[in-house]
């Protein structure tokens, strides 16, 4: 325990002791001291713990596959997602292509597409150029769904 944590014990112990003094309670010291002070622990156990956990995600090894070239996980979701979700409409495979397009840009060359269309342009090849122009436009971006991937993993 810190410093810090050994005062504020103290302190509440002295709080609650001179609380039940003054109802004529007549506890006594040490053992109030020690349930204030198991209490206390199991304060800072439980608040330590939740510090220290962070979320896993736990993907089974049947969905992921083989890597290559360092891909994109969310690439890699979309892809199963595709391979097994026919009811997933056309226009939220474009949206979502944009989005990984515009994420991919803005990670890997730190460029807005919105704020500098160019410079974007510039580096995206014909496939996505196509898919930013037209999310919409569902055949194409369904008949080159690889490719289009490939390229995102590319920029």
């Amino acid at each position: 325990m810190t410093r810090w944590r050994i005062i504020i014990t103290t302190v509440a112990w002295l709080l609650l002791w001179g609380a039940l003094q003054l109802t004529d309670s007549r506890p006594d010291p040490l053992l109030l001291a020690g349930i204030v002070t198991a209490i206390a622990v199991i304060l800072v156990v439980l608040r330590d713990m939740i510090e220290l956990v962070t979320p896993v995600e736990w993907v089974s090894p049947y969905e992921v596959g083989p890597s290559l070239r360092g891909r994109d996980t969310r690439v890699d979701t979309l892809r199963r997602q595709l391979d097994g979700a026919p009811w997933l409409s056309r226009q939220s495979i474009g949206d979502v292509l944009v989005e990984l397009i515009d994420d991919r840009l803005l990670a890997h060359h730190g460029i807005d597409r919105y704020e500098r269309p160019d410079a974007a342009a510039a580096l995206l090849s014909r496939r996505l150029r196509r898919v930013v122009a037209e999310p919409g436009r569902s055949a194409p971006i369904l008949r080159d769904i690889d490719r289009i991937i490939d390229d995102i993993e590319a920029l």
